[in-house]
């Protein structure tokens, strides 16, 4: 927001220039939508966040709103990003329904995003 780096707070979504799989295994850019729906979300409306730390990389962690809406949760629930246990278990449900219902990512093939990350740090 602004000039400030902000970490949405129990999420992780796709890198973006992360790819998956549809159900029927073609290759899309999952990373870009993730971004896309992120940008959908914020676009045009008031934004309220309240930050709970600093991560490591000196970005306030915080959970947003957009027109009422916690932007985290939606995310999750549309299945364009998954809840980040490492930090956090409030978005779990949400993430279970996205799977069970097949939305968004959830609907074929994706690596974890800390996986994805990692894999291309040992390259």
């Amino acid at each position: 927001m602004g000039d400030t780096r902000l970490r949405l707070h129990g999420i992780d979504a796709p890198e973006l220039r992360q790819t998956c799989e549809d159900g029927a295994g073609a290759v899309w850019s999952c990373g870009r939508r993730a971004a896309s729906e992120l940008a959908a979300a914020v676009a045009g409306g008031d934004i309220h966040c309240i930050s709970h730390q600093r991560d490591r990389y000196q970005r306030l962690v915080a959970t947003c709103w957009a027109g009422g809406r916690d932007i985290g949760q939606s995310l999750v629930a549309d299945g364009w990003a998954v809840a980040y246990r490492r930090f956090s278990v409030d978005y779990v449900s949400e993430e279970n329904l996205a799977r069970y219902l097949t939305q968004g990512m959830w609907a074929g093939r994706f690596e974890m995003p800390w996986d994805w990350r990692q894999a291309r740090r040992r390259q």
